[in-house]
């Protein structure tokens, strides 16, 4: 394109290079060869390559400058798109982009569900394996939040299940797919209060990933939910390493909210509020906590508003605070608002209280 000038693929390819420039941390250049990406596609009228530009746009750099939710649209127009025009590889690698990315932002879990089996279906029909199984975490970490019968045995049960499957995946050199599958069996570990388990999968994951150039990194999602982890084995181990990889997760996420990453701040928040808490310095850990539920409210983060409103009354409760009660109610009523009735129950049977 630089060499010859513009054409129908010079789109495409500039969505291409934005796309590799995130995994280099590049964002300011990624965010603007994509938009130079998404002006061609328009002028041009290139519709052969729409499911193309929107993928790389809106499954890459703009999941770092916009909200997250500002995705879902492009996602599911690039895999319409896709459809249509006979792109069958890059309409599945949207559709399994916005599953997982409408997990990460806290869309209700029933909708994902519908999209789970609706897109599923497709993936199998047209036999885009891969992409079906990269939304299989996310199916299983639906299915584990929204049963109203949660066992915390079988989470462990699922996780033992795989471990055979994700080896044989990491033996076809499948890594993201099996990073992530690690990852998101952590989250619902440390979510459900598996603090041990949700430790095993970030280490897991991290054999997995140095077995690439490049980490996944997941939008600053990894770094949060490992170093949620890490607090919670501090709170029960009080080993001294576990904090060296909190401040660490912090400072990559606060490069890229310097950076103009709009979804990280009530996480940086959260994170700060649990380091002081283990610090004992309670009036800095109660702001920190107060801030991290604002910034999630504002951000329509249901899932991480319920989170540290639950962090929170922990946190009252073992300081003789009786406005524990009020946010474990609160964390109750947005878990159920968000659809994850497993993790209702859990929190009614294991209330201090």
């Amino acid at each position: 394109t630089i060499q010859y000038g513009v054409c129908n693929e010079s789109c495409a390819a500039l969505a291409v290079c934005s796309f590799m420039l995130v995994g280099t941390e590049n964002f300011k250049e990624s965010e603007h060869i994509a938009y130079l990406a998404m002006t061609i596609l328009e002028k041009l009228e290139a519709k052969e390559f729409l499911p193309q530009v929107l993928l790389c746009g809106f499954s890459g750099i703009f999941c770092y400058t916009k909200q997250f939710k500002r995705s879902f649209e492009p996602l599911l127009r690039s895999y319409q798109v896709g459809m249509q025009t006979g792109g069958i590889q890059y309409a599945m690698t949207s559709a399994s982009r916005l599953i997982i990315i409408s997990f990460i932002a806290g869309r209700n879990l029933e909708e994902i569900d519908r999209d789970i089996k609706t897109l599923g279906g497709q993936m199998i029909e047209y036999k885009q394996f891969i992409m079906h199984r990269m939304i299989f975490p996310i199916k299983h970490a639906v299915l584990n939040l929204s049963t109203s019968s949660y066992d915390p045995s079988f989470l462990v049960r699922q996780v033992e299940e795989q471990k055979d499957e994700l080896a044989q995946s990491s033996g076809k050199k499948h890594f993201v797919a099996t990073s992530e599958t690690y990852f998101f069996y952590g989250v619902v570990a440390y979510m459900f209060g598996e603090y041990a388990l949700a430790a095993e999968m970030v280490e897991k994951r991290r054999e997995v990933d140095a077995k690439v150039l490049r980490r996944p990194i997941l939008y600053g999602m990894v770094a949060f939910y490992d170093a949620l982890t890490f607090l919670a084995m501090a709170r029960i181990t009080s080993h001294y390493k576990w904090g060296v990889e909190v401040s660490s997760s912090i400072s990559v996420l606060e490069k890229f909210i310097q950076g103009g990453n709009p979804n990280l701040e009530n996480k940086v928040y959260l994170l700060k509020a649990e380091a002081k808490s283990l610090l004992d310095e309670k009036e800095d850990a109660l702001a920190m906590y107060e801030m991290a539920i604002a910034a999630a409210n504002n951000n329509a983060f249901i899932h991480e508003h319920a989170i540290a409103s639950e962090r929170l009354a922990d946190f009252l409760f073992q300081n003789g605070d009786p406005r524990a009660s009020h946010f474990y109610g609160e964390a109750h009523r947005l878990y159920l608002q968000w659809g994850a009735l497993g993790k209702c129950e859990q929190l009614c049977k294991n209330l201090p209280i």
